[in-house]
């Protein structure tokens, strides 16, 4: 499950998620997902106060293995 989290200008939030057709570790698809969601939603050229990215059901993978990805919003740096 690939899930975008929006708050515009005005402070309306808004929730958009996907579910995947099988597990996956490519941060490659889920980034596209993600986009798409993103893009699909009419969010493009808006003025945002935040964007938020979760996921879930991912395919395990060992840790520092080429394609590992953690559960971290992209703004929790």
């Amino acid at each position: 499950m690939i899930n975008i989290r929006v708050r515009l200008a005005d402070f309306s939030t808004y929730t958009r998620q996907r579910k995947l057709s099988s597990a996956t570790d490519s941060d490659v698809e889920i980034a596209r997902v993600g986009w798409e969601l993103f893009e699909q939603n009419g969010y493009v050229g808006k003025a945002l106060r935040l964007i938020e990215s979760e996921w879930s059901s991912l395919k395990s993978v060992q840790p520092g293995k080429r394609g590992a990805v953690s559960n971290r919003s992209v703004c929790d740096r």
